[in-house]
């Protein structure tokens, strides 16, 4: 497999020098990989990324300056090394080692090969196992590889227990969730369906409409999602456009929409009657918008290119607003794990941006209509912090409680043993003064 080390030594790459999101990069892999293949350059770019600190940790164990000064391809060669001698148990420790070492030749990094092998082989010889620091914060750091600021925040925030649970299945790959278009199908004949196509599909919890599809390959392939039988959304997203409670007939706006699933979820809900507005800032993804609502059947979604952020003079009030903002996106780290090592510094700005398209958004609700506030993070400054502020300065405003929301006006989802959904907060907020 020493094409594909190749190939993921590339994609590292790429991820680190162009700052780009591991799931874009890794949809872009060069044609003619087998599925076998393609699955292990995956799994090996997603764990380097996944564990990036623990295996960084190894490493200044046996070298002389630290890690980050090293040339980068040697420091992804090395980190990719010790991967696979840690978490793959399908690749003989000899194979780690030597296709490390050719991985160097191949790279250009002739002259570092005999530090790769020496550093990975002086952790085979003491015994190739991870043995965590003493100290409680440092160890928590190491073995759910993610900073410490991140897990001090989370322990502190929400308790040392839930906060473990959701590092540790920060590490594990989230399931594939699908919502069923019921505009076209029901649940049990989607499920048959897949079945005939060779997919596995059950039932998610917590969301009738929400199925996990296993050993699906690529989508694309699939009749029945070329047919629009369905969409690709998580289960906290479904979850989200729920509490929006959108019913038939219904005038509703997406504020910040693509890539989609929660306009395409909301259009089901409303039966495809009535009129849903989907906004974007960036032109080719209101173009997204266009063509998954087409390859749906969705007529009443318009899609528009639109600022959240910059009112809009002259909008007609929206009886129902899904505002799913800009986030730092740490609730989703186990789908884009590059997100975990960002500089906390560079989410400084978002809270004001946050705050001014939720006030922004506010501007369209009518009397008594529902505003859905909604992160795919866990930062109380992103989440409770930016709503308390907008209602602490706006008196005709209130929560408003949902039965989705555990009868509160706010929720916060953790993924863990008992929620496969991604981390998310979601707050229902309606008016209950007149609208300017």
């Amino acid at each position: 497999m020493g094409g594909e080390r190749k190939i993921a030594l590339d994609a590292l790459q790429k991820i680190e020098e162009q700052e780009s999101y591991s799931n874009l990069v890794l949809e872009r892999l060069p044609g003619g990989l087998g599925a076998r293949e393609r699955a292990f350059v995956c799994a090996l770019v997603y764990g380097v990324l996944e564990r990036r600190i623990t295996l960084d940790f190894v490493l200044s164990r046996y070298l002389r300056r630290p890690v980050e000064k090293l040339d980068a391809p040697v420091r992804a060669i090395l980190r990719m090394g010790v991967y696979q001698l840690l978490y793959m148990d399908s690749v003989p420790p000899s194979a780690a080692v030597n296709e490390s070492v050719k991985l160097a030749r191949a790279a250009g990094k002739t002259s570092a090969g005999s530090l790769i092998n020496g550093v990975l082989r002086a952790f085979l010889r003491d015994g190739g196992e991870l043995v965590l620091p003493g100290d409680p914060k440092k160890a928590a750091s190491v073995r759910y590889s993610a900073p410490q600021w991140l897990v001090s925040s989370l322990m502190e925030t929400y308790g040392e227990a839930a906060a473990a649970s959701f590092l540790e299945h920060s590490l594990v790959p989230a399931p594939l969730t699908v919502r069923v278009n019921t505009l076209k199908t029901t649940p049990q004949a989607l499920i048959a369906r897949l079945r005939d196509e060779g997919v596995e599909a059950a039932p998610a919890r917590g969301e009738e409409s929400a199925l996990i599809l296993k050993d699906s390959g690529s989508l694309l392939g699939l009749p029945s999602f070329r047919e629009g039988l369905f969409h690709v959304q998580d289960l906290s997203s479904q979850l989200c456009v729920r509490a929006l409670d959108v019913r038939p007939g219904m005038r509703v706006l997406d504020a910040c929409a693509a890539p989609g699933g929660k306009s395409f979820t909301a259009a089901q809900y409303m039966e495809n009657r009535g009129e849903l507005i989907a906004c974007d800032i960036h032109e080719h993804k209101v173009e997204l918008l266009r063509q998954g609502a087409g390859r749906l059947g969705i007529n009443i979604l318009t899609p528009r290119q639109r600022d959240a952020a910059v009112p809009q003079e002259g909008e007609a009030a929206f009886e129902r607003i899904l505002c799913d903002v800009p986030c730092s996106g740490l609730g989703i780290m186990r789908r884009k794990p590059e997100i975990k090592y960002k500089d906390p510094a560079k989410y400084r700005e978002l809270p004001d941006l946050q705050y001014k398209i939720l006030e922004t958004s506010s501007h369209y609700m009518g009397r008594d209509s529902i505003l859905i506030y909604s992160t795919c993070t866990l930062r109380r400054e992103e989440n409770e912090q930016v709503v308390d502020r907008f209602l602490d300065g706006h008196p005709g405003f209130a929560p408003c409680e949902r039965e989705v929301l555990g009868g509160a006006w706010s929720r916060t989802l953790l993924t863990g043993a008992d929620y496969s959904g991604d981390g998310f907060f979601i707050a229902a907020i309606k008016r209950t003064g007149t609208k300017k």
